[in-house]
């Protein structure tokens, strides 16, 4: 065990890249989810007069409330160590992959019309991703039942529950947002293109998808949710609410095009999003 915390000490002064892959990538993935979620999380326990008409169906409890900011916090925070093991462990595994599929070099640019592509590719195909890893959840009892289940033992989510799962949950479904850029990047290089990732663009690609997950799971709709101003066909807190509530469909991560596609959107969503006044989503299983 000294072995390796050595060699990881070492690999930490002398790579940069391990250093930008196994420290920043948690740092930042954790650093803008609180942020994001913890302020949203206490207006909720605030609860003020102009909130109370937002909320998409009611408003837990505050013990409750306090309770999920409590685990919410552990979770992230636990699985985001668990994360940085993983990271650093298996690196030299992955370590030729990813130094051909990014660039790490902060002198190279970054900020130019190439990367503003793969950043709407990226949400796009990351949200397909997400979308049958997601249903597979749901749809084989064994993995619903003991894996993902925790998740879904909120009725009313906050935004702090963003990242209360178990580690299994977080690394499949998580994985698909650090796998998707990599993977991107990996093909712009193949057949002669020149095209990787830039690293620091999956870092803002990490940061704008931790940002609306916690939106997701804040339990109200408010002009000040950046995410729909941001994500083109963005559908809101609504619908990850309704996949809480109703447990079946809603699967997608960031729009509803693949539930739409395959046909399975919630039952009520499309109601509620017309205005019906009957709605009222299922209790959780």
């Amino acid at each position: 065990m000294q072995a390796f915390i050595d060699n990881l000490v070492h690999l930490y002064h002398t790579d940069d890249t391990f250093y930008k892959i196994s420290v920043l990538i948690p740092v930042v993935s954790t650093g803008s989810f609180l942020a994001q979620a913890i302020p949203l999380s206490l207006l909720v326990l605030w609860n003020p007069k102009w909130l109370q008409g937002r909320y998409i169906k009611g408003r837990a409890q505050n013990s409750e409330i306090l309770s999920m900011m409590f685990w919410g916090l552990f979770y992230s925070v636990f699985n985001h160590a668990v994360l940085f093991g993983a990271l650093a462990a298996l690196y030299p595994y992955y370590e030729p992959v990813v130094k051909r599929a990014m660039v790490w070099d902060d002198n190279v640019s970054w900020i130019t019309i190439a990367s503003a592509v793969q950043l709407v590719i990226t949400f796009y195909l990351e949200d397909m991703f997400y979308y049958n890893i997601h249903k597979t959840f749901h749809t084989n009892k064994f993995l619903f039942n003991n894996v993902h289940a925790l998740h879904h033992s909120i009725r009313r989510p906050i935004a702090m529950i963003g990242h209360y799962m178990s580690p299994q949950e977080f690394f499949a479904i998580g994985g698909t947002v650090l796998f998707t850029p990599f993977l991107l990047g990996f093909v712009g290089t193949m057949f002669g293109m020149n095209f990787p990732v830039h690293y620091k663009l999956m870092l803002l690609w990490l940061g704008l998808r931790q940002w609306e997950a916690a939106e997701e799971h804040c339990g109200f709709e408010a002009p000040f949710l950046i995410a729909k101003y941001i994500i083109p066909l963005y559908d809101g807190p609504a619908f990850h609410f309704f996949h809480h509530t109703k447990v079946v469909g809603n699967y997608g991560a960031v729009t509803a095009v693949w539930d739409k596609f395959f046909g399975t959107v919630s039952k009520g969503y499309d109601n509620y999003v017309k205005g019906s006044p009957s709605y009222e989503p299922d209790a959780p299983l």
